[in-house]
């Protein structure tokens, strides 16, 4: 099979990061906020709890694994139209 020389738990990893980072971002007022969060549905929580696990390293490093899927992914397309 044809797929790019990128492991998948790589990208999952820096996916999620990223996903927590935005989707956790989002929803960060309505977590802070007790009768809000009551509303809110695990799914959200998990993804702002998330984000306030994270640290700005973790950031910095997710970024440089989507670079490098990003080339991975060229490198791909370039032997493969």
């Amino acid at each position: 099979a044809a797929l790019p020389a990128f492991a998948p738990d790589r990208i999952w990893r820096l996916w999620l990061t990223h996903r927590h980072l935005l989707s956790g971002g989002g929803l960060l007022a309505h977590y802070r906020d007790p009768a809000r969060r009551a509303l809110l549905k695990p799914e959200a929580i998990y993804e702002v709890e998330g984000l306030l696990a994270m640290q700005a390293a973790d950031v910095f490093d997710a970024s440089i694994e989507r670079t490098a899927w990003h080339q991975a992914v060229l490198s791909f397309f370039d032997r493969y139209d």
